[in-house]
């Protein structure tokens, strides 16, 4: 690998890593420990490490829990910034907020994907199944540990209800919740490595 890639993947996991971290600084000065679970604070400092080390299987590991939350937001926020409605009611506290380093941090949504899918083009993937292993004990781990730990009104990580306002699976909810992200691992694993550009 030349040095310049070298440098880009050191820029990138650098800058995903410090994002990271800042999320946590966030929380601890607003003293809001919650947030300390939501998936997408642990999975940056997890996929920075795992960029400035070239370990593919750490990045899809976090990417299987990122990709379609990711998307979800990216379509609440542009609809609700040119249309003025989010549909899906993820981002609607973006626009309220006054603090411009709370919405940097938010914005990660947006540019996250992208720069990690660029770093595992430069890095290169095998077709191992251990990034979905890794990824089912991720978020088992901090289902546990939101639902047990966390206030029901922050619905950290959407285990208490669903984060999307259309669906209501009731009693059956922690089921549908375990469901729901096993399919989405599966599908971002098998789309992610069947991408042609990323494989050596």
């Amino acid at each position: 690998m030349g040095q310049s890639k070298e440098i880009v993947l050191k820029l990138i996991g650098s800058l995903l890593f410090i994002i990271g971290v800042f999320g946590y600084y966030l929380a601890i000065i607003n003293q809001d420990y919650d947030l300390f679970w939501w998936f997408c604070y642990s999975a940056l400092i997890i996929v920075g490490i795992s960029i400035f080390v070239k370990n593919s299987s750490l990045i899809i590991s976090q990417l299987n829990i990122l990709i379609i939350p990711s998307l979800i937001w990216a379509i609440d926020f542009f609809s609700a910034l040119l249309l003025g409605i989010p549909p899906f009611g993820r981002t609607a506290y973006f626009f309220e907020e006054t603090r411009w380093f709370v919405r940097l941090v938010s914005l990660q949504h947006l540019f996250t994907i992208p720069l990690v899918l660029y770093s595992l083009y430069l890095i290169k993937i095998k077709k191992l199944f251990i990034p979905v292993i890794i990824s089912l004990f991720h978020i088992t781990l901090f289902y546990f540990i939101s639902i047990s730990l966390t206030n029901p009104e922050k619905n950290i990580n959407c285990v208490f209800r669903s984060c999307i306002p259309y669906f209501n699976f009731g009693q059956f909810y922690p089921i549908a919740w375990f469901i729901a992200y096993i399919f989405i691992i599966l599908v971002t694993y098998f789309s992610v490595t069947r991408l042609k550009f990323l494989r050596k």
